[in-house]
């Protein structure tokens, strides 16, 4: 499941493509997929990198890369190891609300891109993520790993301003995936899987495979209120220095 659109991103041959936060890759995957792009997958232990890098190699075994180079990189995201304008593209999807310096990852991010480079960022909506918080504060929160804040559009955008990063578009993505992040907060808190909640994701694994008309058409239907998360797409257009 990519959050990314990567027909916005349009990514030439000979580009360099940062996914930061890789986990097991998926954004990974499908940048390698362009002809003559390389890809670094980087993430915060290289046993999660590890994940991506093998799916990446198998790609070229099957022959279902573009042809370019991969690596991985364990890496902290707000002292990121790259010179400077080293990337065309950086993906961030779901990464930034873990993050307790966000301000300095995102500056990191900006330091990294190249000039008029595009950054792709997701993060969780406003009010989605809220009702996670409220069904399981301390499992969801405040464990190892967890959320550390709650997206609001003005902050957010604050951030990236400051950054040098100009909003290009945003979309909201995954409407359907919402309630099945409520339902599976219900079943922790409870301590026991339910059975609700694992109908639902059933269910999730087939929209998100098959990509059926009626299933399509509800998730953009609710989008507007219920997205799961919201995709920023920025332009590096230099430091705000006013």
């Amino acid at each position: 499941m990519l959050t990314v659109d990567f027909n916005r991103l349009n990514i030439e041959p000979g580009s360099r493509v940062l996914d930061l936060g890789c986990g097991p890759g998926r954004h990974s995957w499908e940048a390698y997929r362009s002809p003559g792009v390389d890809v670094v997958a980087a993430d915060i232990t290289y046993n999660i990198v590890a994940w991506a890098l093998i799916m990446l190699r198998s790609m070229v075994d099957n022959r279902e890369s573009g042809g370019g180079d991969a690596y991985g990189a364990a890496v902290d995201a707000s002292r990121l190891p790259f010179a400077d304008n080293s990337f065309d593209y950086v993906i961030c999807s779901e990464v930034l609300e873990h993050i307790p310096d966000d301000q300095s990852a995102v500056a990191e991010m900006a330091r990294v891109l190249k000039p008029e480079g595009t950054l792709v960022v997701s993060v969780p909506l406003y009010l989605p993520e809220k009702i996670c918080w409220a069904l399981a504060d301390e499992t969801y929160r405040q464990m190892a790993g967890g959320h550390v804040r709650i997206y609001k559009k003005k902050a957010l955008e604050q951030i990236f301003g400051e950054a040098g990063l100009k909003c290009q578009a945003r979309r909201r993505a995954h409407a359907l995936h919402s309630p099945l992040w409520w339902l599976r907060c219900i079943a922790v808190r409870r301590g026991k899987p339910g059975l609700l909640s694992a109908g639902y994701d059933k269910f999730i694994n087939w929209h998100v495979t098959k990509r059926p008309a009626p299933t399509v058409f509800a998730e953009n239907l609710l989008a507007p209120v219920m997205a799961k998360s919201i995709v920023y797409y920025l332009k590096n257009e230099g430091k705000n220095d006013a």
